[in-house]
């Protein structure tokens, strides 16, 4: 048994859309393919998870934030702080990556979890620190304004229906 405080969810795109419908910085799923790290810490019951991205050759440039983590220098990714969200329990599907069949998205999920066994109190620290600066206003506004708003989501997972079932656009329902 892994004594691992740090593990990598999917998110249910279904949340996903719930609440993007009301806060635009939610980061979309990718077809419920997009990594979130976490549990980074708990308020009130809800817990908040950050999404991952891909490595791209412009994070090996970019400096660390407030609300940004290159993962090993950014040849592994990089993790938004900005776009964590409260995670309801339903809509949390469990990565096991030894599921994982893509051997090359297999061994960048287990080199991104080495990175944060290596680095977990870090990561920790930095989720706690941005979500407290959000809330009691001493966030920089160029941070604050690509933020989520973590407060309005822990209020929208309260009320989240896991049957919830977000309307089609046009061009889905014309599919």
């Amino acid at each position: 048994m892994s004594s691992r405080v740090i593990r990598l969810i999917y998110v249910d795109s279904k949340y996903i859309k719930y609440l993007y419908h009301f806060d635009k910085h939610v980061m979309f799923n990718k077809g419920q393919k997009r990594p979130y790290i976490g549990v980074l810490f708990e308020i009130k019951g809800h817990k908040f998870y950050a999404p991952l991205t891909h490595p791209k050759e412009k994070y090996k440039t970019m400096k660390n934030d407030v609300d940004f983590m290159r993962i090993q220098g950014g040849s592994l990714g990089a993790i938004n702080f900005n776009n964590m969200i409260p995670v309801h329990n339903s809509a949390i599907i469990p990565i096991i990556v030894s599921n994982v069949k893509d051997n090359k998205y297999r061994m960048l999920l287990i080199n991104q979890l080495k990175f944060f066994d290596d680095h977990e109190t870090e990561i920790l620290n930095k989720g706690v620190k941005l979500y407290k600066s959000y809330k009691n206003g001493t966030l920089r506004e160029q941070v604050k304004i690509r933020c989520c708003n973590f407060p309005y989501l822990e209020k929208l997972v309260r009320k989240y229906d896991p049957n919830y079932q977000p309307k089609k656009s046009k061009s889905q329902s014309e599919e």
